[in-house]
């Protein structure tokens, strides 16, 4: 594959993640993904889905699907139901996405303090 030639030439940037890559199976996703996300850095840690996000995001995968393949044969009442059903699926994803992203920030703040991180007041609540 390309990532094996990648790799087997000299691939310096995201190595441990192409190697994290490489090592994947249905069994592994979740292991994979985490040390992925731990290899690419911080940037963008608040947008990657956890297991809940993965199954979720599935689903919806799955039942655009359905009401494609609907669509498709023929069944409009059918394919109705199913951007029904992907649209349900659309809103609790993204309030339960954004319930994630909201504890991981609770908790990196929480972290920070307990290192020794300062707490600052906004200059309007400055106490005098």
């Amino acid at each position: 594959t390309i990532l094996r030639k990648l790799l087997r030439f000299g691939l310096l940037v995201k190595k441990e993640a192409a190697h994290a890559a490489l090592s994947l199976s249905a069994s592994t996703h979740m292991v994979v993904r985490g040390r992925v996300a731990q290899a690419s850095g911080n940037q963008s840690r608040l947008r990657h889905l956890d297991a809940d996000g993965c199954r979720r995001a599935a689903m919806i995968k799955r039942a655009r699907s359905m009401a494609h393949n609907s669509k498709r044969r023929g069944f409009p009442a059918k394919a109705l139901a199913w951007e029904a059903e992907v649209a349900e699926l659309c809103s609790v994803h993204k309030v339960r996405s954004a319930e994630a992203q909201l504890a991981t920030l609770r908790q990196e703040i929480r972290r920070l303090l307990g290192l020794g991180a300062l707490r600052l007041l906004p200059a309007a609540q400055s106490p005098d």
